[in-house]
């Protein structure tokens, strides 16, 4: 156990750990006497697919008296986005962390470090907010804005940001948004596309101005191309239809493939 009262020393721990870039801060707690309690995980080596393992020094930092904390809550796991920042604030250490969707600031006169152990973790499979599929060339608006559609049991249109009026049938959906007809005048956004060179097309969740129905739509129409990448995972059409109807994945082995049949 380590012993911190100024940040001089302490920036030296910390860059000795990269200042956990890429790491993540596991836990925060505070005990009844006001003590605040830190968990940070630093990843030595990354495990990126289902079924592959990672790394992980972890270490608790604890105030030795009372420490402010802001936000002040009690919370759970957080991606650390950059590395750790600190500054000299009347003489204490004031620590701050970038985390989703915002920072964690400790300000604190001493803090202890314990090096609580290296770990191995499994990385779990996990679908994101977007999901990319080889369209080809013949994939063009009016298949998404015809079979959404038909999915949701409703219209859809294609609109560029901001605008207030549907999208020209036949145009480019590189870069343009799905949304509900009568939603039009009060949002911006909706189910963003994006194309690639290579005959691929992304959809992604931009903001909750795609509501969940809507997402869900696409997420299933998704389901008439071959292959479905989204989050560390490929899916085969099949195990996506199953994993939209029943959240359940398939075996790490089926989700590691490309996305592109070799």
């Amino acid at each position: 156990m380590t012993r911190f009262s100024d940040c001089s020393s302490f920036d030296v721990w910390l860059d000795e750990r990269d200042a956990f870039d890429g790491g993540r801060l596991a836990q925060i707690t505070r005990s009844g006497d006001g003590l605040i309690t830190l968990v940070l995980e630093q990843c030595l080596r990354l495990g990126l697919l289902p079924g592959d393992h990672s790394t992980l020094d972890v270490y608790e930092l604890v105030t030795t008296g009372a420490g402010e904390l802001d936000p002040p809550t009690e919370r759970g796991p957080s991606d650390i986005l950059d590395p750790i920042e600190t500054a000299e604030v009347d003489g204490r250490i004031a620590i701050s962390i970038p985390t989703w969707p915002g920072s964690t600031r400790l300000v604190a006169t001493d803090l202890t470090v314990r090096h609580v152990g290296t770990e191995q973790r499994r990385t779990e499979p996990f679908v994101s907010e977007a999901f990319t599929v080889v369209t080809g060339t013949d994939c063009n608006d009016l298949f998404w804005r015809t079979r959404v559609g038909e999915l949701l049991g409703a219209p859809v249109v294609w609109r560029v940001l901001g605008s207030r009026t549907p999208g020209l049938p036949g145009l480019d959906t590189d870069g343009c948004f799905l949304q509900r007809p009568d939603l039009l005048a009060s949002t911006n956004h909706g189910v963003f596309c994006t194309r690639g060179r290579t005959g691929t097309t992304t959809m992604s969740r931009y903001s909750r101005e795609a509501d969940a129905d809507l997402w869900r739509a696409v997420q299933w129409a998704g389901a008439e191309f071959e292959r479905i990448r989204s989050g560390n995972c490929v899916f085969e059409r099949a195990d996506w239809e199953n994993y939209l109807a029943t959240g359940q994945f398939p075996p790490d082995e089926k989700l590691r493939g490309s996305l592109v049949r070799e």
